[in-house]
C-alpha cells in the first residue's frame, strides 16, 4: 500500500485559535459533520424533475441545502481557523472539501447572477 501518514495537527499559540482548534478535533464536532454529510445526501435524494411545480417542496429543499451549505462554509472557515491555511491543505480531505467550497460559490454566484437578470429583465416568467 503506498500510503503517506497523516498529518498531526498541532494546537497553535493564539488562544482563540488554540479553542477552535480544540473544536474542530474533538470527536463530537467530528461526528456532527460525518452526519451532517449523510443528511446532505439523504435531502439531495428528494430532488426530482418538476420539484420547481411544486413551491412547497422547492422551499423545503431549497432550505434544506442552504443551511447545509452555511454549515458547510462555517466548518470550512472553522478549520482554516485552527489549522492556518498551511495546515488546513495539508491534508487531502481537507483540499477536497476546500474545492467544493469554491465550487459550491461559484454555483451560488451564477444562480445570483440569474436571478438578478430575471428580476430586472421584467419579473419571474
Amino acid at each position: 500500500a503506498n500510503q503517506r501518514p497523516q498529518v498531526v495537527m498541532r494546537a497553535p499559540q493564539s488562544t482563540f485559535r488554540r479553542g477552535v482548534f480544540y473544536f474542530v478535533t474533538s470527536l463530537p464536532c467530528v461526528y456532527l459533520v460525518h452526519s451532517m454529510i449523510v443528511l446532505n445526501v439523504f435531502v439531495m435524494c428528494f430532488n426530482y424533475f418538476g420539484i420547481e411545480d411544486n413551491p412547497t417542496h422547492l422551499w423545503l429543499y431549497t432550505s434544506a441545502e442552504t443551511a447545509f451549505t452555511t454549515l458547510f462554509y462555517s466548518e470550512v472557515i472553522l478549520k482554516m481557523t485552527a489549522f492556518g491555511t498551511s495546515g488546513y491543505f495539508a491534508e487531502g480531505w481537507n483540499r477536497y472539501d476546500f474545492s467544493l467550497f469554491l465550487f459550491q460559490i461559484v454555483t451560488d454566484a451564477l444562480l445570483f447572477i440569474e436571478w438578478n437578470t430575471t428580476v430586472v429583465e421584467g419579473g419571474f416568467a
